[in-house]
């Protein structure tokens, strides 16, 4: 909603606003701050270019981003290990349900794990040490700073998080190869470069967002808790990426178990890679395995993962009680981790005795083809019933049907606990309901109702970021006008009156 919304707003007024606020705000839509506007202005352009609607032209940037994605696996692994590896790699990603899920609704992940694909490619320039070796000039490190930086402003501006990928980068511009003579100047210079864009792009629209929605209108910082809770949704968002189709207990001990193979796997690569100047003669027998650019490549892996692991944990803990590890944030995760592994069993694989590699290739394609089966039958349910907001219980919502109806909700102003379901399936705008009950909020609440003659829409569906709308209805008093099969609607009795 909020996406598609702004893009709409840019392309109609020029501004970004989203179709929903606060139930205290008189307007129904409000400046666009919580998220970064890189989707909503990307999705804005095939809409003034091509006459496209906001859903369509964000389908086409999410296949496109797609593309991109896999196309870059297949280039940045292949090159470091071959291109026999790099297509397994972008097979394996493709197959991976946490991965195509974040393709089959309007999300910037996408984008996002596009823009992590091509800073990869930007770290393991900065990082080869095969520059030197190979008697590169030392300014092929510098261009590549400045070209990780420019993605790395688009990434900020997709998702937040993406300052992770300019720790990483900021990393990589520390330890890649210099020339001894410029030794720190040259590493300053490459810092520079980095940082400069997204920090410049950040900075904008902080200052924007603060200015016209208020200091806490992005994230709000504090000392969250509950941070087991959400640990305990990462560890199964891990072990369903690892057993596709297993559950409960039996599937995290196969989850750990495969673990503790892959870490065993990675040591054997690294120890082998270590190995002196044998081991590296015996892999360069191996044509297609670029010993620098391989080692690279995990060495960026390892970076890149380690920063967005520490950033999505400190925002939890810092700036978002409501952040989710879930198949969404972890998803950039998934694909280092994939791209690591990919990496490391072509490294492990050569020498290795027949039974090594079939236990290996027979675990491998088991997991292939699990998650390749999950992953179909989302994409068959989402063809044949629809996803998210597209599916048919949100379709054939009788209470959606309330509200587009001429007697009913065209022309009330709504509050209600899913804004999002009434913009896509309606049409309309509207205002979310409080998240608390105390006296206070539940007095101006109701003000508001009654200054608006507005009617409270509330879905069967529970959403956990706003107060019961059946809790609500019944503490304020309100007259129940429409009870339906998926939700109902009230309002504030005839009368009402605040001076009674």
């Amino acid at each position: 909603m909020s996406y598609l919304g702004a893009a709409q707003s840019l392309v109609r007024a020029r501004v970004y606003r989203v179709p929903t606020s606060g139930w205290a705000a008189s307007d129904t839509s409000e400046p666009l701050s919580h998220f970064p506007p890189g989707f909503s202005t990307a999705i804005a352009v095939p809409m003034a270019r091509a006459r496209l609607s906001a859903v369509q032209s964000a389908r086409l940037l999410i296949a496109l981003a797609a593309f991109g994605t896999w196309a870059g696996l297949v280039l940045l692994v292949g090159g470091a290990v071959g291109t026999r590896v790099g297509v397994m790699t972008a097979l394996a990603a493709l197959a991976t349900p946490a991965l195509l899920n974040v393709h089959l609704s309007v999300l910037s992940e996408p984008l996002f794990l596009t823009s992590l694909v091509a800073t990869l490619y930007g770290i393991v320039q900065m990082t080869d040490p095969g520059l030197r070796a190979r008697g590169r000039r030392q300014w092929v490190g510098v261009r590549a700073a400045a070209l990780t930086g420019l993605v790395i402003a688009a990434a900020v501006m997709l998702r937040y998080v993406g300052v992770a990928w300019l720790a990483a980068a900021v990393v990589a511009a520390l330890i890649g190869p210099v020339d001894p003579r410029r030794r720190w100047l040259t590493r300053v210079f490459r810092c520079v470069l980095v940082t400069a864009p997204a920090t410049g792009a950040l900075a904008a629209w902080f200052v924007r967002s603060i200015r016209l929605a208020g200091p806490t209108s992005v994230r709000e910082p504090g000392l969250y808790g509950n941070l087991g809770e959400t640990a305990r949704e990462g560890l199964s968002t891990v072990s369903g990426w690892l057993v596709p189709t297993g559950s409960g207990t039996s599937s995290q001990i196969v989850a750990a178990a495969i673990v503790i193979a892959a870490v065993a796997l990675m040591a054997s690569a690294w120890r082998q890679r270590r190995g002196g100047a044998a081991a590296v003669a015996w892999l360069r027998q191996n044509v297609s395995i670029d010993v620098y650019r391989s080692a690279s490549l995990l060495t960026g892996v390892a970076i890149m993962g380690a920063a967005y692991l520490v950033v999505v944990v400190a925002s939890r803990a810092l700036a978002d009680p409501n952040i989710p590890f879930d198949e969404r944030m972890l998803a950039p995760l998934i694909l280092l981790a994939e791209i690591g592994l990919g990496t490391t069993l072509a490294l492990w694989w050569r020498g290795r005795g027949r039974v090594a590699q079939l236990a290996v290739g027979i675990v491998v394609a088991a997991w292939f083809v699990e998650s390749g089966v999950t992953s179909a039958a989302r994409v068959l349910y989402a063809l044949d019933d629809g996803n998210d907001f597209a599916g048919s219980d949100w379709r054939d919502s009788p209470t959606v049907a309330w509200v587009k109806a001429p007697d009913g909700g065209m022309h009330r102003v709504l509050y209600t606990n899913w804004p999002a379901a009434l913009y896509f399936r309606a049409g309309r705008a509207s205002h979310d309901l409080p998240d608390v009950t105390d006296a206070l909020t539940l007095r101006r609440f109701r003000e508001r109702l009654e200054r608006n003659h507005g009617v409270l829409v509330g879905f069967s569906a529970p959403n956990s970021d706003f107060a019961s709308p059946d809790t609500l209805a019944s503490i304020l008093g309100l007259r129940p006008i429409a009870r339906l099969s998926d939700g109902a609607v009230w309002e504030l009795p005839s009368d009402s009156a605040l001076s009674k």
